[in-house]
């Protein structure tokens, strides 16, 4: 009968247990190793001997359990759990990988590494027990240690977090950060109106000539020949000048006689 007396002795003995309930029996299984999944394949040809043999060698409650003479599919199933269990399905190393590598992101795992970097007597798994101030305290003293006895250009922690983020907005597409809205009095609103400090106006400058338009001297060339005598522009014109049939008009007048 299992009993958590008995999952306990398990647990202090593999690196890690899992309980499968299957068939109204319980299951007790351990992960397995790369090199221990190499030698199964190595060793059985059939996929139903390479299936048996993992569940003999990672179940570890009911002891000797015969999976051959049991219900078909029972070792194919248990098997599929160890190997997922053991991260050796396909592509889930590298999954693992992936999140094992953002949780460096944290402050608690990097905290972990450089501690044990300075210090290696203690283990990752030993630090990761300690509380907050005991890590504290010997992750302050790893940082000294390892800059000014070892060398090593370190980054305080804060600052390396500070650096990912600088480094991801800069990357292409990043979202750029919102700047917080900033609260304006009406006062401030007020001094800020152009109302409030009106400026002169600027003066129009003279439109530049566009290449094609004619110069004055072009134009006063052009009526000069055109009238057979001197033009110039600068000069005051007369309205019979610029409208002759104003005298048209004058004549016509002066042609009425009294019975008109």
């Amino acid at each position: 009968m299992l009993t958590e007396d008995l999952v306990m002795h398990y647990k202090s003995i593999y690196e890690e247990v899992f309980l499968l309930n299957l068939l109204e029996q319980q299951f007790v299984f351990r992960v397995i190793g790369r090199e221990e999944y190499k030698a199964i394949l190595a060793e059985n040809e059939q996929l139903s001997d390479v299936q048996e043999a993992m569940c003999k060698a990672a179940v570890v409650y009911p002891a000797d359990y015969d999976f051959l003479d049991n219900v078909a599919g029972l070792a194919e199933t248990i098997s599929n759990f160890i190997l997922d269990a053991s991260g050796l399905q396909e592509g889930q190393a590298k999954g693992l990988l992936d999140q094992y590598r953002q949780d460096m992101q944290i402050f608690d795992y990097q905290a972990d590494v450089i501690i044990h970097e300075a210090f290696p007597e203690f283990s990752i798994e030993h630090i990761q027990n300690w509380t907050v101030k005991k890590m504290m305290f010997y992750l302050a003293r790893a940082e000294w240690v390892l800059v000014n006895l070892k060398g090593v250009p370190l980054m305080p922690i804060d600052q390396i977090a500070q650096a990912h983020a600088v480094a991801e907005m800069d990357e292409p597409g990043a979202p750029m950060p919102q700047e917080p809205p900033q609260f304006i009095t009406p006062q401030q609103r007020a001094e800020m109106s152009p109302l409030a400090n009106p400026q002169q106006p600027v003066p129009r400058q003279p439109a530049a000539q566009k290449q094609g338009d004619l110069s004055k001297e072009d134009v006063e060339r052009m009526l000069s020949q055109a009238e057979g005598r001197n033009i110039n522009l600068d000069q005051p014109t007369s309205m019979k000048e610029v409208f002759p049939e104003l005298a048209w008009f004058k004549a016509e007048e002066s042609l009425r006689g009294e019975y008109d």
